[in-house]
């Protein structure tokens, strides 16, 4: 088990030893100057919990690293599997939550970017002004994941699944132009 400089058990070194056991390198996210506050004063305001919410959950994918390893699906499930096991036996139902919300915590995972896709809905409903922002994110995201997002884009048959190092590249270009989104709806 990992154990920190105390001797006590670390779920944050545990994950990482999980990480480097299945040859997978961790990337912790830049640091981005956000707003702390947003003005929504184009949105109506019964739809502000719903935009509020959207900003939260990418300052939240802002705030994740970037985990790449090389195994299938199949097998990252077996070992994070074994793990929250292994956790709960050894150190209870709260250090295995801890572990699989780490485990979550990662920007090149698919679902963590649908968080993103309202924003094309705000742009079309005229509530985010920099509407060039938007359509960029969505062209940096149709390159990942084009089928997640074919409500609002055209489909192109040619985009092939991208290796990590790409797909790294292409999350990193959707954080920065996400970033600038925030930035662009911060308070005045």
């Amino acid at each position: 088990m990992s154990e920190n400089p105390s001797g006590e058990f670390s779920v944050q070194d545990f994950y990482e030893s999980k990480i480097k056991e299945m040859g997978g390198t961790i990337t912790p996210p830049k640091e981005y100057d956000l707003p702390q506050e947003y003005d929504l004063t184009n949105i109506p305001e019964d739809e502000r919990p719903i935009v509020n919410f959207a900003i939260k959950k990418s300052v939240e994918f802002l705030g994740m690293p970037v985990v790449m390893d090389n195994l299938s699906e199949s097998e990252r499930l077996q070992i994070r599997s074994s793990s929250e096991d292994e956790i709960l036996e050894k150190h209870g139902e709260q250090a295995k939550e801890e572990f699989k919300k780490m485990w979550g915590s990662n920007r090149m995972r698919s679902n963590n970017l649908n968080y993103l896709i309202p924003f094309k809905d705000f742009a079309d409903s005229g509530w985010i002004s920099n509407k060039n922002l938007v359509e960029k994110l969505f062209s940096e995201i149709k390159a990942i994941m084009p089928y997640e997002v074919d409500k609002y884009v055209e489909i192109d048959p040619n985009v092939k699944t991208l290796s990590p190092e790409a797909r790294k590249e292409k999350i990193e270009e959707i954080s920065d132009t996400l970033a600038s989104l925030l930035q662009s709806m911060g308070k005045k």
